[in-house]
Order: structure tokens, then C-alpha cells, then sequence
């Protein structure tokens, strides 16, 4: 009976492990230090937990595209704030201000995703403090991207 409990604790804890290693700290993989806007053409959004993701192709001054993905709040967070997943279509041109991560691939914590109609929406993930500094990311002298 014994070792039946501890196998049964042993995969419960088990199946739990993927999502506990999917979700970070913040301050482990964004830096507050590095704001930055990216704009670009929406070609993937996913509506998951822990984090919704958006990915723009986004084209620099020399003409390269570069892929930028953003990981913002959960879906029911986003949805609670009024942003819906028919707010989006593939090929939207958005504007999206958030922090950079500190490995310099090309991963932003997002904050804020302004749509081709002009409305904006808060999309950071509540709660890690990045959202809660009280100055916006535009006053912060972020860089722009690409």
C-alpha cells in the first residue's frame, strides 16, 4: 500500500513537471534595462497557457527580416483586459513594447501591442513587476527594433 502512494505521488508530480519547467522568472530571462519596440507583421499568434506568444517578421533598415517572438499574459488575462483572439489576424501589422531578454536572442517580454486601428492593450504578464513600475516604456529611452 505504501509504495502504491508514493508511485502514485511520484506521477502526479511527474505530469506536473513540463508545465513547471515551461514557466520562468522574469527578471531570469527579460532585462527592465533593455525596453524596446518592435513593428511588424503579425504571422503567429497562440492563445496558451502559461503565456500567450505572438511572432512578428519584422524589417530593419537595411532590409533584413528578422523574427521577433513576444510571450505575454495568459489568455484569460488578455481576455479579462477586453483582448480577444478575433482582435488579430495574421499579416496585422502591430506595434509591440515590452523588454528585451538578457540572452540577446530576439524574445521580448511584452507589455503593450498597439493594433493597425490605433487600440491598445496592456498584454504583460500581471503580477513579475515589469508592468508595474508606473513609467512607460516610451519615457524609458528604449531601443527600437530591428
Amino acid at each position: 500500500m505504501r509504495n502504491a502512494a508514493i508511485r502514485g505521488v511520484l506521477l502526479v508530480a511527474t505530469c506536473g513537471a513540463p508545465v513547471v519547467q515551461a514557466h520562468h522568472s522574469f527578471v531570469a530571462t527579460y532585462d527592465f534595462g533593455k525596453p524596446i519596440r518592435v513593428s511588424g507583421r503579425l504571422t503567429q499568434a497562440n492563445w496558451v497557457n502559461p503565456h500567450s506568444t505572438f511572432v512578428l517578421q519584422a524589417t530593419g533598415e537595411d532590409g533584413r527580416v528578422s523574427t521577433w517572438t513576444f510571450e505575454g499574459g495568459s489568455p484569460v488575462t488578455l481576455s479579462r483586459r477586453g483582448f480577444h483572439k478575433d482582435d488579430l489576424h495574421v499579416g496585422d501589422v502591430l506595434t509591440i513594447d515590452g523588454y528585451a531578454a538578457r540572452s540577446g536572442r530576439r524574445l521580448v517580454d511584452a507589455q503593450r501591442m498597439t493594433l493597425p486601428d490605433g487600440r491598445v492593450f496592456s498584454v504583460g504578464t500581471p503580477g513579475h513587476g515589469a508592468s508595474d513600475s508606473g513609467t512607460p516604456l516610451s519615457r524609458r529611452g528604449g531601443a527600437t527594433a530591428p
